[in-house]
């Protein structure tokens, strides 16, 4: 091998692996905003993906792009970011969302449609830099509020016009999956709806375990009968026990449990379900 060929060898799996090895060997929980961010970068390089931050009415949202300009594939899909480190412990709220491990981020890199557009949450990869509006409130009670809905989609609408896009195929991880879903139901433009671990029932959520209602967002199962002529796809990890398969089942008929996963190892069988569900 060329010493240029080593480095890029090294940049796509090298620095992959050995963030897999910082995540799974216990020190992720003191991972700073820093570190975390550096690792949505290294993912986003061997997705192919670039960065950039658009301004909507309420916030700042980071996204990771790729678009083929030589193509003239009309489609995108879209990755929605779960909630990200929105707590430290049961009682504490973490001071900073930015995700442990950025899940949609990881899919997103794997996937090899055309134009893909992946999407942060409020207050996600801003350290050092606060903004106004990032209030816990925005990770916690109101992480699925209707101004954390707006930003979401004024960011879809403004790259859907930037790059002249026909249709949009919206792909939701853990809470991301329950913004997806409430957004599917405001637009005429989605030919799909997936989630992964998606969190699509607030209300029996919470009660599974044992939490604090969240008085302060919108339910995804309020508008599941919305968009119930929408083709749809709801994936459920069979050792998931943080968003178990009753919740899917809660919202819609259209759910596919994969055996052997868990809440966070879909990036393990994420192309081989690509393969399957276009």
């Amino acid at each position: 091998m060329t010493i240029k060929i080593k480095l890029k060898y090294y940049l796509r799996f090298g620095l992959a692996s050995l963030l897999v090895m910082l995540l799974g060997s216990g020190c992720s929980s003191k991972l700073s905003p820093n570190v975390r961010q550096q690792q949505a970068d290294h993912f986003a390089l061997v997705g192919g993906l670039v960065k950039q931050k658009i301004q909507t009415d309420n916030f700042l949202l980071t996204t990771y792009q790729r678009f083929n300009h030589t193509n003239n594939n009309k489609k995108l899909v879209v990755y929605i970011e779960g909630d990200g480190m929105a707590w430290v412990g049961r009682d504490q709220l973490s001071t900073n969302p930015t995700p442990v491990r950025p899940i949609a981020l990881e899919l997103a890199s794997l996937d090899k449609s055309t134009n893909v557009l992946y999407i942060a949450r409020p207050c996600q990869y801003l350290w050092p830099k606060s903004t106004v509006n990032c209030s816990s409130k925005y990770w916690s009670s109101k992480r699925g509020s209707a101004e954390v809905i707006v930003a979401i989609n004024q960011v879809i609408s403004k790259i859907k016009e930037r790059e002249d896009v026909s249709s949009i195929k919206l792909i939701g991880y853990s809470g991301g999956g329950g913004i997806a879903a409430i957004i599917t139901a405001g637009r005429d433009d989605v030919n799909k709806l997936i989630t992964v671990s998606g969190n699509l029932n607030y209300q029996l959520f919470t009660k599974i375990h044992k939490l604090t209602p969240m008085m302060g967002s919108i339910d995804p199962i309020t508008i599941a009968k919305q968009i119930i002529s929408t083709p749809q796809i709801h994936y459920v990890g069979g050792m998931d026990k943080i968003v178990p398969e009753k919740i899917a089942r809660s919202f819609s008929k259209d759910v596919r449990v994969i055996q052997g996963t868990t809440h966070d190892n879909w990036s393990e069988k994420w192309s081989m379900i690509l393969a399957n569900s276009y």
